[in-house]
């Protein structure tokens, strides 16, 4: 899909980001990300996916260069049935992200949306690293 449509798949993970987690839960929370990001991520667009430690945590993180979420929805786009609204380019958002939330709050995490400079939309989740208590 990415060389399909140009788009430039990133990934930056440090071998010592590990996580003890349930792997099919984490999995669809990162493919629900990746799977918004493709769908936000203009032609010709960057997708970033990383994953570093600090400390006891470990932050997993997918960036793309799509338009970014307003800061008035990205509290309400984790919440069930949340959406940003049709006069920001962004589709309903369903049940994905609460999923999402719900999953990584249940592993001892927090799920938010951040903007950067190269990345205006930049969905990460903090996780307790491997060997920490959640």
């Amino acid at each position: 899909m990415a060389r399909s449509r140009e788009i430039a798949l990133v990934p930056a993970i440090e071998p010592s980001a590990t996580v003890e987690a349930d792997t099919d839960l984490v999995t669809r929370v990162v493919e629900n990300l990746l799977d918004n990001a493709f769908r936000y991520t203009p032609r010709g667009g960057r997708i970033e996916v990383a994953a570093r430690k600090s400390g006891e945590r470990v932050a997993v993180s997918v960036g793309n260069s799509g338009p970014p979420i307003p800061r008035e929805a990205r509290a309400l786009i984790f919440e069930k049935y949340g959406q940003t609204g049709a006069d920001h380019g962004r589709m309903n958002v369903g049940l994905g992200l609460y999923f999402c939330r719900l999953a990584v709050e249940a592993h001892g995490g927090r799920l938010r949306v951040e903007e950067r400079p190269d990345l205006p939309t930049v969905f990460e989740m903090d996780l307790p690293a491997a060997g920490i208590a959640a």
